[in-house]
C-alpha cells in the first residue's frame, strides 16, 4: 500500500506542477498582452476588467503550487515503510486534505490522486499493528 501511495503522489505532483505552471504562465502571458493593449488605449475600465479576470486564475495557480508541494511532503512521509501508526494516519489525512484543496483549486486530475493516496495512507496506518513490549520484563 505504501508503494501505491508513493506512486500516486509522484504522478499527482507531476501533473499538479504541470497544471499550475501552464495555467500561471499562460495567464500571465495573456494578462500581459491585454495589459499592453489597455496601456495603448488608456481605458481605466478595461484595465480594471483585466485585473478582475486574471487575478483569481493566478491566485489559484500559485495556491495549487504550494498545496502541491505540501502534498509531496505529506505523501512521501506517509509512504515511508518504517513509520509509526499515528504518523502514517496523520500524514494520510493531511494528504487527503491536500487532495481536496487541489480539487477546490481546479486541478481535477492531481486532486483525486492525492485523495486516493491520502485514503490509502489512512488505511495503511490503521493496519499497522502496535509494537508490543516484552511482557516478562
Amino acid at each position: 500500500m505504501k508503494t501505491a501511495i508513493r506512486i500516486l503522489v509522484i504522478v499527482g505532483v507531476v501533473i499538479g506542477f504541470i497544471w499550475s505552471n501552464v495555467v500561471y504562465f499562460g495567464s500571465s502571458f495573456l494578462e500581459g498582452c491585454e495589459a499592453a493593449l489597455a496601456g495603448l488605449t488608456e481605458e481605466e475600465e478595461f484595465i480594471e476588467e483585466i485585473r478582475e479576470r486574471y487575478f483569481p486564475v493566478l491566485a489559484y495557480a500559485v495556491g495549487a503550487f504550494f498545496v502541491n508541494i505540501a502534498a509531496l511532503i505529506f505523501g512521501l512521509i506517509a509512504s515511508k515503510e518504517k513509520l509509526g501508526k499515528a504518523a502514517t494516519i496523520v500524514n494520510g489525512i493531511l494528504l487527503f486534505f491536500c487532495g481536496i484543496g487541489m480539487v477546490v483549486l481546479h486541478s481535477w486530475v492531481a486532486g483525486p490522486l492525492f485523495i486516493i493516496g491520502g485514503f490509502l495512507g489512512f488505511l495503511s496506518g490503521l493496519m499497522i499493528k502496535p509494537k508490543q513490549e516484552n511482557a516478562g520484563s
